[in-house]
């Protein structure tokens, strides 16, 4: 019998870090569904059936789990009563939300079953970067022009296992070509896919750097260093600017927090005693000089780095951003802009004019979000595509600038559910990272809330960019963030390793 109660341990721990290695990854949407329901019934089985065999009492866990969660849980369930189309509210509770429930649901019980014994933070950092690990992967083979042209033609998990399987069965051959990689993205359509699971490794992986340092672990120190590396590596790889920009954030953030912990353990004491050494002080001298060389040689290379901020200027120059989007660029419009720029050669202006589908077009929609969001306090729907229906509606038709999300998660998110849900839903994300605050003094879990800070604040911050509150995001957010709390507050009476 100890012999099964260990093989569930063991399917729920690696199931649990697989899950959420390939929520990120395209083409794994029925497996990753396969797995969360797989994962779920054997929490329900070991809780209810064999709750003797539960590292922790189901009763003292609820206890740790902050107020904001069953209130903002509460609210989805409310929510449909309340929308504006409660048919459509209904069925995006049953579906983005409800996913979202079910893995703050796997957080739970994850640490309930597992308790110490659960992933450690590197073991979360090294699952966020699945997609990471797979581009680069990747990328090798098309640095060496080894990738067939179907692969190119249709870039999925599918094609990709075929064109490497043709090299090593002889069916293509070792034909070595170096290719450049910027903007190679593997088998993702979207950037996003590897970047927001690589900042979110990076994140994980400045706890491990702390915890090492305060241990002088050197081992897990650059364990921990060169994940961060083969992240940032990724993000500038694929051209993924967010990425970028949102890596080097998390690590300046990790700095300053680390130089403002006021923590008066014994532990803390010898950290701030330890002198950087000579290693550390080369180390990020050489990351800086390298960071600024490559985006040198990126704001050279590729224009939609170096217009991008002239884009920005375009987008918040045009009056009227509602009406802009719905009917397009009015001709005062386009004479300012010329005005502006007429110093500019005629294709540059030209593609300004363009960047409003892009760069200049998150700057108009950002405005005329923030104007729709004024005139719909109730939300819609609790759908993703809260902002197309609304703007359509707005319009009487189709948008001559149709966008599918106002590339601003606080904004989709408050014409989805409105003020009040947005509101809970920050209240419940400042909640985690109050928590983390509160419980850096533990020495024991130093560094579960040094990354639970990290993590939380760079989800808030992703919000402001891009649509990260929606689908398998909501996922990797609730797991994380939900796990990271209740591992501080219920599993650390005694001391955890950093790997």
């Amino acid at each position: 019998m100890n012999t099964e109660y260990t093989i569930v341990k063991k399917v729920l721990f690696w199931g649990t870090l697989f899950f959420l290695g390939i929520l990120s990854v395209s083409g794994t949407i029925a497996l990753r569904n396969v797995l969360h329901v797989v994962l779920l019934g054997l929490l329900l089985w070991h809780i209810s059936i064999r709750g003797e065999r539960n590292a922790y009492p189901l009763a003292n866990v609820l206890k740790t789990i902050p107020l904001a969660l069953p209130i903002w849980i509460a609210f989805l369930f409310l929510f449909p009563f309340l929308a504006v189309d409660k048919s459509a509210a209904w069925h995006s509770l049953g579906g983005n939300w409800l996913e979202s429930i079910l893995t703050w649901v796997l957080a739970f019980g994850v640490v309930v079953v597992l308790g110490k014994k659960g992933p450690s933070l590197f073991s979360l950092a090294m699952a966020s970067a699945v997609p990471v690990f797979l581009h680069l992967f990747l990328s090798l083979f098309a640095l060496g022009g080894l990738l067939t042209e179907s692969f190119y033609q249709d870039p999925t998990l599918n094609s990709a296992a075929q064109s490497i399987a043709d090299l090593f069965t002889g069916a293509k051959p070792w034909g070595w070509h170096w290719t450049s990689l910027m903007g190679f993205r593997g088998v993702e359509p979207m950037h996003g896919n590897i970047g927001y699971p690589a900042c979110q490794a990076i994140a994980l992986a400045c706890g491990c750097v702390y915890q090492a340092r305060i241990e002088e672990n050197k081992s897990a120190f650059w364990r921990a260093v060169f994940l961060i590396g083969m992240c940032v590596l990724s993000a500038v790889i694929s051209s993924s600017r967010g990425a970028v920009y949102y890596s080097f954030l998390i690590l300046l953030a990790a700095l300053i927090l680390s130089v403002l912990v006021k923590d008066r353990t014994q532990q803390a004491k010898k950290l701030r005693t330890i002198k950087p050494t000579l290693k550390v002080v080369s180390l990020v001298t050489f990351l800086f000089l390298a960071a600024a060389l490559m985006s040198f040689q990126l704001l050279k290379a590729d224009p939609k780095w170096n217009s991008m901020w002239d884009k920005i200027e375009v987008g918040l120059l045009v009056k009227n951003p509602v009406g802009t989007l719905c009917e397009g660029l009015s001709q005062p419009n386009l004479d300012e802009i010329s005005r502006r720029y007429g110093d500019r050669e005629a294709a540059y202006v030209e593609g300004l004019v363009s960047g409003l589908g892009g760069d200049g077009g998150r700057a108009l929609l950002l405005r005329a979000g923030s104007q729709l969001v004024a005139e719909n306090p109730q939300g819609l729907d609790g759908s993703r595509q809260a902002f197309e229906k609304i703007m359509s509606k707005t319009c009487g038709h189709k948008p001559v600038f149709a966008f599918s999300h106002a590339h601003n998660a606080w904004i989709n998110l408050a014409l989805s559910i409105g003020w009040l849900g947005s509101a809970l839903f920050l209240f419940l994300f400042m909640s985690f990272v109050s928590e983390g605050f509160k419980n850096l003094k533990s020495s024991a879990s130093t560094q579960f809330s040094f990354a639970l800070i990290l993590v939380t604040v760079f989800w808030i911050f992703r919000g402001f960019a891009d649509a990260v509150y929606q689908e398998h995001y909501l996922q990797m957010q609730a797991f994380v963030m939900l796990y990271l709390l209740l591992s501080i507050k219920a599993c650390f009476n005694v001391r955890r390793s950093t790997v």
